[in-house]
């Protein structure tokens, strides 16, 4: 581990190295907390870099609740008990061109610090360590985007170097996400320390969150599950392009 006051250089290096071992994880056996629905939800999550994602989560009595993914060229979210019915769906291609654009600024690598796996591109302007109390440092990371400059704060453990909370500023210092991640533990096989409980908070979207999994498969996605990665059809929920939809402003 590094010393009591790390270069940046150094905390980018280790935090990199360690999240470049990872390329897959998979907990089949989940769970999702949403704040006024019970009972909490049981769900599979499925991430294969850069792009997949598949969070399915489910009650046992009433079947499926949530759907949310995304592969190379598009995402999709599906709630059953969304009002209208629909299948909202959007590809990457035209997002950046879409007012969506200027208020949800997508920043694909930026989602995998959610679960553990930072990393710090050498285009961005990155800043500190900052030490902090209860050993812990911070990494400010500011990005040029379309929608304007966005700021990650990252805040790391100072002794095992695996970060402990994301937070996500758009260029008028509204916060868009914040993520704490607890319960870390250490993959035998990369030597990778995961989170094992993370709770999402969405300011503008007035929405938190919390998942929880009991272990995660690392690297063990291949050709048996590429079926994860296809948009699923909900028949009475129509797939509506989200791009053409006209965004609420905050």
């Amino acid at each position: 581990m590094w010393g009591p006051e790390p270069s940046l250089e150094e905390v980018i290096q280790r935090v990199n190295r360690q999240s470049a071992q990872v390329i897959s994880l998979h907990a089949s056996q989940a769970r999702v907390d949403l704040p006024g629905l019970a009972p909490t939800l049981r769900a599979q999550l499925a991430l294969q870099k850069p792009r997949r994602f598949r969070l399915r989560a489910e009650t046992a009595l009433g079947g499926p609740e949530l759907d949310l993914g995304s592969n190379d060229q598009e995402f999709w979210i599906w709630v059953r008990r969304s009002r209208p019915p629909r299948t909202l769906v959007a590809r990457y291609d035209q997002w950046p061109t879409s007012p969506w654009a200027q208020l949800v600024p997508l920043e694909v690598d930026w989602l995998w610090g959610a679960f553990g796996l930072v990393s710090f591109a050498p285009g961005d302007v990155h800043q500190g360590p900052r030490l902090l109390g209860n050993n812990r440092l911070e990494v400010r990371t500011v990005r040029q985007t379309a929608a304007g400059p966005l700021t990650r704060i990252v805040v790391l453990d100072a002794r095992g170097g695996f970060p402990v909370e994301q937070h996500v500023f758009d260029a008028r210092g509204v916060r868009l996400i914040a993520v704490v991640l607890s319960r870390p533990r250490r993959d035998e096989l990369t030597g990778t320390v995961l989170p094992h409980r993370i709770q999402f908070v969405l300011p503008p979207m007035q929405t938190r969150f919390a998942l929880e999994t009991s272990g995660w498969e690392v690297n063990q996605i291949g050709p048996q599950m590429q079926q994860t990665w296809l948009r699923p059809v909900f028949p009475g929920y129509p797939a509506v392009n989200l791009l053409r939809l006209a965004p609420s402003p905050q």
